[in-house]
């Protein structure tokens, strides 16, 4: 398990060279970093990931990119296992969220 202190991150997948799909983790230290044009601190790719798991948080999803962000992080930890990635996170409680 590789933990990662961030504020948000954005989930999503691309091709890589060969024109097959890989999973990718940016991440932020930011909140809702798609509205702004900062780079992320660190990416994480995943070639051959079949699927992604994600526990413990909310999610929102951008139906125009395809992605997932998660936002008011204290951290992520990640670990990656027989072509899946599995995600907790640890998210700060919010009143609005709460309501």
């Amino acid at each position: 398990m590789t933990k990662y202190k961030t504020k948000s991150a954005i989930i999503g997948r691309k091709r890589d060279k060969e024109g097959m799909f890989c999973a990718f983790i940016a991440l932020f230290n930011i909140n809702d970093p798609h509205k702004s044009a900062k780079v992320p601190t660190k990416i994480l790719e995943f070639k051959g990931a079949r699927n992604v798991r994600i526990k413990g948080c909310e999610i929102k999803y951008m139906i125009p990119g395809n992605d997932l962000i998660l936002n008011d992080l204290d951290g992520i930890d990640v670990v990656e296992e027989h072509n899946r990635i599995y995600i907790t996170a640890v998210q700060k409680k919010s009143k609005e969220r709460n309501q």
